[in-house]
């Protein structure tokens, strides 16, 4: 096979060379022409035959490789080709890394050898920068910055460390007038001064109490020489000077929860200006003696005030136009809810108190014309129920209409309490009584005093192992305090008669740990303290602080304090020595029968 492709090969190439003589023939036979013109036609005619020949050749040799290479495709095998494997190109570029490049921006000034350090939140602005001065100890180093990083950063770092004043704000006189006037700026001071205020009164108060021992007290002394006991001790007077001044305390009440706190309504002031507030409530603490800690403000004279017992930042007060308001110490000073005068009272409030359980009490309430109302705390629009009058029908006699001057009832209980007159009766009555008839609600009523009764007061025994619990005691204008035993039956009977004040007694309060001591207060400014355990006849204390009369008295629930509010403004703390609240067995025991005896 292969020899003859080489043989072709030959064969060609003679062609080629044929075709070459042929065409160097053309050429000097077309010279010849111009100059013989005659042998033309013979030279075409032989032209013509040597290229028949020729052409006769090549085709001779076409068609012999033409056959040689048909029998060699025969000759060849065929073959089927299948895809075994699929490859395919991924193109996986490098991982990236990113480099940081660590920096300090700062401003390099050789001639001073200082540098600022900028250091910031990031701000866009260069003025919450914070600028630091960093020193360089060789200045050379800044030929070479890379050298210079390592120098630079721990001398900011250094810098940093060190506490940065801020710069000096200046404030022009508008400026600190609207600070000055802005609520913010006044809770504080007024919250920081009465902190500060406390801590200095109470580091003060040990000081000067060991200070009267050494050097010893003239009164203390003569009472040593004499063998008088001083059941009290005067604590501190507070005095309210921006609004307490020329108003008569017309309520006392201790916070149930603090034994620090205490609460005193006053009346109007009669020689004020416009821009006093009529009714005010101001609640004092023991540890700040100047001012008190908060004011409650309402548009009348507040005749009565009183705790909420179940919810200690909640303070409700009987207003003179027979209004009852409700303040939260932690809101502002205006009440956030009041009563209505078309459902509510219409003549003055003396006497209110909260009865029932934590999760179910109300407000009780009753005017000068004996009207009686029973509020539900969280609604002072509307009462649930009301007595319009209350009335007594004495055996065989007219019905009268009852005066209320005074209202208490005794703890724990929600039903009976115990009223007073202005015509000096004294009632035991019911607040639901099975009768819809307001006079058969009377269970027992006696004629006390001759004078109105001004206030009541029944004993509480929290041991509950003796049996002077219950006992009321009665105050009138007629000069004198009354010990009664409402647990007889009928009408109560009096037990004791306590006369010696020569003027008004306007207040009588129990203490509720010792229930054989209470105290009470008259119109010449005397603080009586009474112990049925050593003298039923004269009072253990009777003192007189000022010559202003003494409207209100108050002991705290620890029975360790009594407070007294004058004519004045004035409120009075005494200090009871805590041995006097310990109970004589012994000497109580002839009370007990004494009391028995009255049944």
């Amino acid at each position: 096979m292969s020899k003859n492709i080489e043989d072709y090969k030959k064969k060609l190439e003679e062609l080629k060379k044929g075709r070459a003589a042929a065409r160097t023939t053309e050429q000097i036979v077309g010279n010849v022409q111009t100059s013989q013109q005659p042998v033309q036609n013979i030279d075409k005619e032989e032209q013509k035959e040597s290229q028949q020949t020729s052409q006769s050749h090549l085709d001779n040799i076409s068609n012999q490789h033409q056959e040689a290479s048909s029998s060699s495709q025969k000759k060849l095998r065929t073959f089927n080709l299948e895809m075994d494997k699929q490859v395919i190109e991924i193109s996986i570029p490098p991982k990236e890394k990113i480099h940081y490049e660590r920096e300090i921006q700062c401003d390099l000034e050789v001639e001073q050898q200082t540098h600022k350090l900028f250091h910031g939140t990031g701000n866009e602005s260069e003025s919450n920068f914070q600028h630091v001065q960093v020193e360089i100890e060789n200045p050379d180093v800044f030929q070479n910055p890379h050298q210079v990083s390592s120098q630079i950063a721990a001398s900011a770092h250094k810098a940093l460390q060190q506490p940065v004043l801020p710069s000096k704000v200046e404030l022009t006189g508008e400026d600190i007038s609207h600070i000055v006037k802005s609520k913010n700026f006044l809770d504080f001071f007024n919250r920081s001064s009465r902190l500060i205020e406390k801590a200095i009164t109470n580091k003060d108060d040990s000081n000067l109490y060991a200070l009267i021992d050494v050097i010893g007290d003239k009164s203390n002394s003569n009472l040593q020489q004499t063998g008088i006991k001083s059941y009290l001790q005067h604590s501190v007077k507070l005095t309210d000077q921006q609004y307490g001044t020329n108003r008569v305390v017309t309520g006392i009440e201790w916070s149930p929860h603090r034994n620090d706190l205490v609460l005193a309504s006053y009346s109007q002031n009669e020689q004020g200006n416009i821009n006093d507030p009529v009714g005010l409530v101001a609640l004092w603490s023991l540890s700040l003696k100047t001012r008190p800690e908060f004011y409650c403000f309402s548009q009348s004279q507040v005749t009565c005030v009183k705790y909420n017992p179940f919810q200690e930042n909640l303070v409700l007060g009987g207003l003179y136009n027979g209004q009852i308001v409700l303040w939260d110490l932690r809101a502002k000073s205006t009440p956030i809810q009041r009563t209505t005068f078309t459902t509510g009272h219409s003549y003055p409030i003396y006497s209110l108190d909260v009865v029932g359980s934590v999760n179910a009490h109300n407000i009780i309430s009753i005017s000068n014309d004996g009207k009686l109302c029973v509020w539900n705390m969280n609604m002072l629009t509307q009462p649930s129920k009301t007595i319009d009058q209350l009335t007594y029908t004495p055996p065989e006699k007219t019905k009268q209409d009852i005066n209320v001057t005074c209202m208490q009832f005794p703890q724990g209980d929600a039903n009976n309490f115990y009223i007073g007159s202005e015509d000096g009766s004294f009632y035991r009555t019911q607040l639901h009584s099975k009768t819809q008839n307001n006079s058969q609600s009377m269970v027992a009523a006696v004629h006390a005093h001759d004078a109105p009764i001004s206030s009541l007061s029944i004993s509480h025994d929290p041991t509950g192992s003796h049996q002077l619990s219950g006992m009321v005691l009665t105050s009138s204008f007629d000069w004198t305090v009354k010990l009664w035993n409402p647990k007889v039956s009928g009408k109560p009977k009096k037990v004791l008669t306590f006369d010696c004040s020569e003027d008004y007694v306007y207040d009588v309060a129990w203490n509720p740990v010792n229930p054989s001591l209470f105290c009470c207060v008259d119109g010449e400014g005397y603080l009586d303290v009474w112990d049925l355990c050593e003298d039923i006849e004269n009072p253990v204390y009777h003192e007189q602080e000022d010559k202003f009369a003494l409207n209100k008295c108050r002991w705290s629930l620890d029975g360790s304090k009594v407070a007294t509010g004058d004519s004045r403004g004035n409120l009075s703390i005494y200090n009871l020595d805590k041995k006097y609240l310990k109970i004589n067995e012994n000497k109580l025991s002839n009370i007990i029968d004494l009391y028995e005896n009255k049944q």
